[in-house]
């Protein structure tokens, strides 16, 4: 079961307020080329409670802090500054470490690291640049500070380990600390509070010893009791066993110091992340050791034992929570990070829905230790474009609705006209679907004289935003003109009509009949007196030598031989006339006809006809 939130260790961190960033950054900008501005680095509310932080036992942590690694919203920061939330006690004459990590981990050797007291940023403490200390600094702690490892798990500079080891503590040395850290293009700093007391005096050390002693004796005394009563605990059940193995094991951890090796680090700003994207969130161990060894959850609400990822023995475990199965997995938070050895326990959601909003707990344990900390992930969606539909009304004023789907969480609807001026809303409806996103209606009344554009726009807190227009002044002068114009056109078409009228009934004595009969199809026509009648004609084309001929296919006749030249391809164009309502069928011949003149035996030969309604047979025949 996850351990109470009251047992689990206090996390915070100590960062600079804003007049310390501000006081940082002109003077860090003289020695670098390129710095990061101080809004880049907003700063987290301060803490004024303080409690003593010792070197050998405490419990540190940084579960909020501007944090670099954020998938949807891009930050020039690279990393942040990690101190103790707790003051450091030390005695005059020791030597003591001020912890100061960069997370994610990252190789510091390349990096600019200053240590400084109050306004002393000038002249620090320590000074580490271009790979070594430089000679830039305090009279009072040459020869006594250097750069160290907070514990035996960090790889110093390499891993982002940037603590400071002073020696021969003075009551001097007593007070604030900053840990500077800046890169090409970003920097961060944190305090750190050394509180210098007395050393012991001699009666404390007798002490010490006495109950030193006193512990041996009793654990000496419990030891040959359990030797001279082992034969009799042959005959106890199993349970007593244990229950007596228990409680020599907790009377052994009284007086064995024991520390918490690690601190879960999350980020303090949500995460923010769309409707079927992937989202990172990111989750380390600090100071960074290796991950693979130890147990990893990630859990959201109360469901501790029912998570959304579970990592134990060097693998993923299967886990109860369908909603989540296929779409989880650990994954690197940068690409600077080397995962998993180097402690960090970021989930990877695919696929993301409106229902995976909410707190997301990372939760990290090992043999003696864990650590836990939330985050929140915020799932937003971008809807569909608006949709603008205008409705003219009998006063010359325009209703328009405007329309959008898709949105997560409920939009912000704005109107405004071409002068941006904003539109009061008429009204509007909103409708939240089975997959928790809202469809939104809203509508205005407006009038040529206080808007010609109008848009509307539906916007997420997030800034994104959609937006729609209409030109209001094109529908109501099209709607004021509309009668008009129809009105117009009818007289037009009636006059017209009348015109044609008048024309034909004047004229129409002029209208008459021509002749029936053969006539050739030029200028001058000339009428073909041929008798019979033909019922079936045959029609043949010779290409080569630019002639067409007609024949009378029953009556066997040649009728017509017309000459031309072609200069391109030739396509046949039947019209039986106007009015003909007998019926009419092209046939193909059956093979090519040398020469159209002397035979045509092949057009003859063929006996397929079509009758009318008459009885009239007709056959056209056509190459």
């Amino acid at each position: 079961m996850p351990p109470a939130d009251g047992e689990r260790p206090p996390v915070t961190t100590s960062e600079p307020d804003p007049e310390e960033k501000r006081t940082a950054s002109p003077l860090a900008s003289e020695m670098l080329s390129a710095i990061a501005t101080p809004w880049l680095l907003p700063p987290p509310p301060s803490s004024s409670h303080h409690h003593p932080f010792t070197a050998s036992s405490s419990t540190f942590s940084a579960s909020s802090f501007p944090f670099p690694c954020r998938e949807v919203v891009p930050s020039r920061m690279s990393f942040t500054v990690v101190v103790p939330r707790d003051q450091i006690a030390a005695h005059v004459g020791s030597t003591v470490t001020l912890p100061c990590w960069i997370s994610p981990p990252e190789n510091a050797e390349a990096l600019e690291i200053r240590w400084y007291r109050h306004d002393q940023f000038s002249n620090p403490v320590l000074f580490y640049q271009h790979g070594k200390i430089q000679d830039l600094q305090e009279k009072s702690y040459r020869n006594r500070s250097s750069l160290t490892q907070w514990s035996d798990q960090s790889g110093g500079l390499k891993d982002g380990d940037v603590s400071l080891r002073l020696e021969k503590l003075t009551v001097q040395d007593e007070g604030l600390f900053h840990c500077y850290v800046s890169g090409e293009s970003a920097y961060d700093s944190g305090k750190v509070v050394l509180k210098i007391t007395d050393p012991p005096d001699s009666s404390d050390l007798w002490k010490t010893l006495f109950f030193t002693l006193l512990i041996c004796a009793l654990l000496g005394l419990v030891g040959l009791i359990l030797y001279k009563y082992r034969h009799k605990l042959t005959g106890k059940k199993p349970e007593d066993q244990r229950m007596l193995s228990v409680f020599i094991a907790l009377l052994v951890n009284l007086f064995i110091e024991t520390s918490v090796s690690f601190t879960v680090v999350v980020p303090r700003d949500q995460i923010v992340a769309h409707v079927g994207s992937t989202v990172t969130l990111p989750c380390w161990i600090s100071p960074p050791e290796n991950a693979e060894v130890l147990e990893i959850r990630w859990y959201r609400h109360d469901q501790f034992s029912n998570p959304v990822l579970f990592y134990q023995h060097g693998k993923i475990q299967d886990v109860k929570e369908e909603s989540f199965r296929n779409r989880s997995s650990l994954t690197r938070c940068s690409g600077q990070s080397g995962g998993l050895k180097d402690g960090d326990v970021s989930l990877r959601l695919e696929k993301l829905t409106v229902q995976d909003e909410g707190l997301f707990h990372c939760y990290v344990s090992g043999e003696s230790t864990y650590g836990s900390q939330e985050m929140v992930l915020k799932v937003n969606a971008l809807g569909s474009a608006p949709v603008l539909f205008p409705q003219p009304l009998d006063d010359g004023r325009v209703n328009i609705s405007c329309r959008s789907s898709g949105w997560y969480p409920e939009p912000n609807i704005m109107w405004k006209s071409d002068e941006r001026t904003v539109l009061h809303p008429g009204g509007g409806s909103r409708r939240r679907g089975a997959d928790k996103m809202f469809s939104v209606h809203s509508w205005t009344v407006v009038s040529h004289s206080n808007a010609q554009l109008v848009s509307c726009s539906m916007s997420l807190k997030t800034g994104e935003f959609r937006e729609g227009r209409l030109n209001i002044q094109a529908i109501i002068s099209s709607d004021s003109s509309d009668p008009w114009k129809a009105l117009f056109f009818i007289v037009l078409i009636c006059a017209l009509l009348g015109l044609v009228g008048l024309i034909l009934y004047k004229n129409r004595h002029k209208l008459t009949d021509g002749p029936n009969g053969f006539y050739t199809n030029t200028d001058p026509p000339v009428k073909l007196p041929l008798t019979p009648r033909p019922e079936r004609l045959g029609v043949l084309l010779d290409y080569d030598d630019g002639q067409l001929s007609f024949y009378n296919v029953k009556e066997k006749k040649h009728l017509l031989t017309m000459s031309t030249r072609f200069t391109g391809s030739v396509a046949p164009l039947f019209n039986p006339g106007v009015g003909d309502q007998s019926s009419l069928k092209i046939l193909d011949c059956p093979k090519p006809v040398e020469s159209p003149v002397e035979s045509s035996q092949p057009l003859l030969n063929n006996t397929e006809s079509t009758q009318d309604a008459s009885g009239a047979t007709k056959r056209i025949k056509s190459k």
